[in-house]
């Protein structure tokens, strides 16, 4: 699964590393962190996240995340779309929020997720999600 990485950030907004995030992701110093999930049938998909902190103290982090898994649960859902870039990006919202903004390349999902607060405005995940390129 090709790796894709944000050529855009929110401003202020710095990549995690084991030393800059209170939690300690991506954990071991590997970056980007890699995993894999199970699906309801039992199979697993490669995975990784990029966390990027935009105000540790008051618990904004974000992340850049890849899915060899075109249908995940967390996409089910309504949702807008946008064509940015070339990108059919799918757009998700919490109330009057973004929440998430995805995408699908030819062998895996992409998405940007918002912090849990939602700080980062629609334009801003937007901007995001549309300047992933490989890494």
């Amino acid at each position: 699964m090709p790796v894709y990485v944000p050529g855009k950030i929110a401003d202020g907004s710095l990549f995690c590393t084991a030393g800059n995030c209170e939690d300690g992701l991506p954990g071991d110093g590997a970056y980007p962190r890699h995993y894999h999930i199970q699906d309801q049938n039992g199979h697993w998909h490669p995975a990784y996240v990029l966390t990027l902190v935009k105000n540790q103290l008051l618990g904004q982090f974000y992340s850049v995340q890849g899915l060899a898994w075109q249908s995940p649960p967390i996409l089910s859902g309504p949702h807008q779309t946008q064509m940015v870039n070339g990108k059919q990006l799918l757009i998700y919202n919490n109330g009057h929020k973004v929440t998430l903004v995805a995408w699908h390349g030819p062998h895996a999902l992409y998405w940007v997720e918002n912090t849990l607060t939602d700080d980062l405005s629609q334009a801003q995940m937007v901007a995001i999600a549309a300047s992933l390129t490989p890494a």
